[in-house]
């Protein structure tokens, strides 16, 4: 993990994305900041909050739904591509990530942007009440796949999928994304297909995979 001087300079880390982040803590006053450390583009750490496909614990959908209800159109208003959101609860460490896109690429002052104007939001609807660290990010070529759309867009590359609960006999599979079919993704590994549901899957993740060089990333972005 790259870490950011107070002045928050730009720095590209190991995933090929880069990363702001400043901490802040709730108290019955309020939010306040305490630190400023690591980070992935830009991140903030609040008194309270969420994934497209996930939120551990409690109402998933309507929780999931609040949240990108919320963030998508504050991602939108900057002219930015909303990919998408992953919750991490984890108690004190719990973590929510905005992702953003844009063609012309992601800076940290992108991400800079969007993440103070979503705190601003966040610290008024309060739709989380426990400690939480906010971090916005660009996907990075080992992004996580969150819709349909995006099942669709990397067919033919290679992807690393979990799912809740097992299917036959177990969670995770790798191989090669086929497209979707109804409600299904497509992979295929060595020469069987298999059609796992959309709404089973935890995670979803792009496998990067690079020339001889190690310098160029066969992907559609690339």
């Amino acid at each position: 993990m790259c870490h950011l001087s107070a002045v928050d300079n730009p720095v590209r880390s190991g995933s090929g994305f880069q990363v702001y982040k400043h901490e802040i803590k709730s108290s019955s006053m309020g939010l306040f900041v305490y630190a400023k450390s690591t980070c992935v583009c830009a991140s903030q750490s609040y008194g309270h909050m969420m994934p497209i496909f996930y939120f551990r614990g409690l109402d998933l959908s309507t929780k999931t739904e609040r949240l990108i209800e919320m963030i998508q159109p504050i991602v939108e208003s900057f002219d930015y591509i909303f990919w998408g959101i992953e919750y991490i609860g984890q108690g004190q460490n719990s973590v929510l990530r905005i992702f953003i896109d844009h063609e012309n690429g992601i800076s940290v002052d992108d991400c800079a942007k969007v993440s103070h104007q979503v705190s601003a939001v966040m610290d008024v609807e309060d739709p989380i009440t426990s400690h939480y660290t906010l971090e916005v990010s660009s996907p990075g070529v080992d992004r996580l796949l969150f819709v349909a759309e995006h099942f669709v867009r990397y067919r033919g590359q290679t992807i690393e999928i979990k799912l809740h609960q097992a299917f036959d006999g177990r969670r995770k599979f790798k191989g090669i994304l086929n497209g979707i079919d109804g409600d299904d993704v497509l992979l295929i590994i060595d020469e069987d297909e298999f059609m796992l549901p959309i709404d089973q899957i935890d995670k979803a993740r792009i496998v990067p995979v690079f020339d001889s060089s190690m310098t160029t990333l066969q992907d559609d972005e690339a």
